[in-house]
């Protein structure tokens, strides 16, 4: 029993050591004419982004942003971390456009979170 809790033990700590790690390893990237959307209008919107408005999307901003992954019945909701949804309402109020927005979104993929360091949305 001892053996097994020391093989446990050593398995813990190289997983912890190891964390810091792989978080760091982290690449940013660059998602380009991206549909965004909110959390709360993703099952309405996913298949229509085009038609989700500006008004819409600031009016649901405590729900979170993130962006539409994936094709057909696949498409997922990846959401952005909370400065991601701090810098989606800076984006959106600076924006000209009301409707069919895309934007270029800036950041690092995470546990099926984008930490966010940039998004534009294009006018």
């Amino acid at each position: 029993m001892k053996k097994l809790f020391a093989v446990i033990s050593v398995f813990a700590l190289v997983a912890l050591a190891a964390a810091p790690i792989a978080a760091s390893d982290a690449k940013e990237q660059t998602w380009k004419d991206v549909s965004v959307t909110d959390h709360m209008c993703f099952d309405k919107v996913k298949d229509a982004p085009d038609k989700h408005s500006k008004e819409c999307m600031l009016k649901c901003e405590k729900s979170g942003y993130g962006i539409i992954a994936g094709e057909g019945k696949d498409k997922k909701f990846v959401e952005f971390d909370a400065n991601g949804s701090k810098l989606t309402v800076e984006a959106l109020k600076a924006c000209k456009k009301t409707d069919g927005l895309k934007a270029t979104v800036v950041g690092e993929m995470g546990a099926n979170v984008i930490k966010v360091k940039s998004i534009k949305f294009a006018d």
